[in-house]
């Protein structure tokens, strides 16, 4: 069995999290100011808020998938954990999760935006279906693990489909 720091949480877990607050705080004013004069960073700093609670939710979607991928393609780090090969045979894997949840991303910070910009949509389903799509969704992602191709292709259709369905849904009304 290996050993987690956090699970039971450890005492350096918490000096961890304490050293980072700690950190946040003390370097708060600094970059504070920096961002006051520097009128493209702070451009950046309001584009990643936008997008950041869609970053938050799918990126451990994204890094799924691209394992799924990469062990169907023999690539994934073998070598010993924390060894010089293995960091080299992590970057492909970090940069393929970076472009998979680009592409996730682009198709849901719409979403994203207009929860934030836009009225409350009217939801015309009862809650009985929408409990049945989450569930034929949550079956659908669930398939992805089996490891049968002829499982996975229509999987993936049906949670690209539910995508399409609520991309459309919820973005196609024009904001007030």
């Amino acid at each position: 069995m290996s050993h987690s720091p956090t699970h039971p949480p450890t005492l350096a877990l918490l000096m961890f999290g304490a050293a980072q607050s700690a950190s946040a705080i003390v370097y708060a004013p600094r970059v504070t100011r920096w961002l006051e004069r520097n009128s493209r960073a702070w451009t950046a700093v309001v584009a990643a808020n936008g997008v950041a609670m869609t970053i938050y939710l799918w990126h451990m979607t994204a890094g799924v998938a691209v394992t799924g991928i990469f062990d169907q393609l023999g690539l994934l780090a073998s070598d010993t954990p924390g060894s010089m090969s293995w960091w080299l045979m992590k970057l492909p894997f970090v940069a393929a999760s970076i472009v998979v949840l680009a592409l996730i991303v682009a198709q849901l910070a719409r979403i994203e935006r207009r929860a934030l910009l836009g009225v409350k949509a009217d939801w015309p389903f009862s809650p009985a279906a929408l409990l049945v799509g989450a569930v034929v969704v949550s079956i659908a992602l669930k398939g992805w693990t089996s490891g049968n191709i002829v499982v996975i292709i229509p999987c993936l259709l049906v949670v690209l489909g539910a995508n399409h369905f609520l991309t459309n849904f919820l973005v196609s009304k024009p904001l007030d």
